[in-house]
């Protein structure tokens, strides 16, 4: 009962809180019937799994797509749930007091590293500082004792717009800099897309709480249970595709008929990401 007495203090309902487990289940392929495991494993998880969530070189467009959606944005308050122990961009604690948070953290171990933002390694990584160390040796001294490294929004996947030319301040992806920081045996789960979808973070760390287990991942490190199909394989217009029923014009009776939309742009076949919507 104390995580329905939490959310109700932020105006979420019990309702509304099992109907957001739904969907978080639908993410992770289970049947809308776990909802409530999903909730009790939430519940759970404030207690048992703590979270340090680093900023790295970003605009904190993945922080604001978490903190700045919907209203009231279930995901956010789950997030905050889920003993998000540093986060310096909402966090109330500064200077020391914040860094004394993380370390703590960090000495007990066992916790969840969310990443988000570019590895900035131009100049020795001196083109980024926090607290006095450079952002190199912020995530190396994170990133040893976390159970998985979770990377958020395409600049933590593979440098994002941050490693375009000429690219002065040698953004990268965490993965990339993994094995010569001395974590490269650690799982690393990337979520990328600009920004990351708040609902897939929690997905994530809702699967590794039920299921004690990092989810199946595909060769770019992706979680299977998110990427694993092409909008294409479930979308409602399928059966005209398998038909060669196209719309070729916009106005015209066929895109009345809904036929599919390839000749006209559509890159179904080709996008792995989607954002679930709710229709009324």
């Amino acid at each position: 009962e104390g995580i329905y007495d939490l959310l109700a203090a932020r105006g979420v309902s019990r309702r509304d809180f099992l109907k957001y487990c739904g969907s978080v289940a639908a993410l992770l392929g289970l049947s809308e019937m776990y909802a409530p495991q999903i909730a009790a494993a939430v519940a759970a998880g404030a207690k048992l799994k703590p979270t340090v969530w680093l900023d790295m070189g970003l605009c904190t467009g993945c922080t604001e797509s978490t903190a700045q959606a919907g209203n009231p944005n279930v995901a956010d308050i789950v997030l905050d749930l889920l003993s998000i122990n540093y986060m310096e961009t909402i966090m109330a604690a500064a200077g020391a007091q914040a860094e004394a948070a993380k370390t703590k953290t960090i000495e007990d171990g066992g916790y969840i590293l969310i990443v988000e933002g570019s590895v900035m390694t131009g100049e020795g990584g001196n083109t980024l500082r926090i607290a006095g160390k450079t952002g190199l040796e912020v995530l190396k001294e994170a990133a040893m004792k976390a159970d998985a490294i979770v990377c958020v929004g395409s600049c933590a996947v593979d440098g994002g717009w941050v490693r375009g030319n000429p690219n002065p301040a040698g953004g990268k992806g965490v993965i990339d800099v993994a094995q010569e920081l001395g974590f490269g045996d650690k799982p690393i789960i990337n979520l990328p897309t600009c920004p990351v979808n708040p609902e897939w973070i929690v997905a994530v760390v809702v699967d590794v709480l039920m299921l004690n287990k990092l989810p199946d991942m595909d060769d770019k490190h992706r979680p299977k249970l998110i990427f694993g199909s092409t909008i294409h394989d479930n979308c409602p217009r399928r059966g005209h595709f398998e038909n060669g029923e196209f719309v070729e014009q916009f106005g015209t009776e066929a895109e009345v008929k809904q036929w599919w939309l390839y000749k006209l742009g559509c890159k179904g076949p080709q996008t792995f990401t989607h954002r679930r919507e709710e229709h009324p």
